[in-house]
């Protein structure tokens, strides 16, 4: 089935697993782009159809973490982003928090006992979801080894800022860009001194070789 034609209403889809990022990066990294104008859908309301939202957004952001194979809804949403990349050559981004990209790439360890279960229901669509979470991982992104009060995490969304606001805008203001960023530093030198920090890094990997901006 060929994706349909639509219009292109959102800048930014974030397809994460709840549990695991909405009150930490995913909720900080919305708060962000929100901020500077870029219309990015949270998925938050079930009504809405995944399909579409993920047609009519110009990037989408896959934040893998631990749990998201856990979700069937996160795994459809995938399987369709990815579809959408090859078919009318939608960006994607990925950033894996508080998981290895390995782990996603040969679903090891959690991804590993998600997908146990399912095959016995369905063999067939569970190889596309394998297929999808491999070409996904495979694609430049972030690493976030961190708890959310270390300071690693605002540095990856600064980063991850950067990128889409320079995909979207390349003539995007730098002052404008520079106080929504200072904004978030606040927020998490707030947070951290009432929250225990452990050390950490966060950083950017490329399995593929290819840069963000040589896309």
């Amino acid at each position: 089935m060929q994706v349909s034609s639509h219009s292109r209403d959102y800048d930014v889809l974030l397809s994460y697993r709840g549990q695991d990022t909405r009150r930490t990066l995913v909720g900080h990294l919305y708060t962000a782009l929100q901020q500077l104008g870029i219309s990015t859908y949270l998925d938050i309301d079930d009504h809405v159809s995944s399909s579409e939202v993920i047609e009519q957004s110009e990037i989408a952001v896959i934040v893998f973490s631990k749990n998201y194979a856990d979700s069937l809804r996160c795994l459809d949403q995938l399987a369709y982003i990815m579809k959408c990349r090859e078919e009318r050559g939608q960006t994607n981004l990925s950033v894996f928090y508080d998981v290895d990209p390995s782990e996603v790439i040969d679903q090891g360890r959690k991804y590993k006992e998600a997908f146990q279960i399912r095959e016995l229901e369905n063999e067939k669509i569970v190889e596309s979801w394998r297929k999808s979470l491999t070409d996904a991982a495979c694609i430049s992104g972030w690493q976030v080894d961190c708890q959310p009060f270390d300071g690693q995490e605002s540095r990856c969304i600064e980063e991850i800022v950067d990128t889409i606001s320079r995909k979207l805008h390349p003539v995007l203001s730098s002052s404008n860009e520079d106080l929504i960023l200072t904004e978030i530093h606040t927020q998490d030198q707030k947070s951290s001194s009432s929250q225990p920090v452990r050390a950490s890094s966060s950083h950017s990997w490329d399995y593929d070789a290819i840069s963000f901006r040589g896309e």
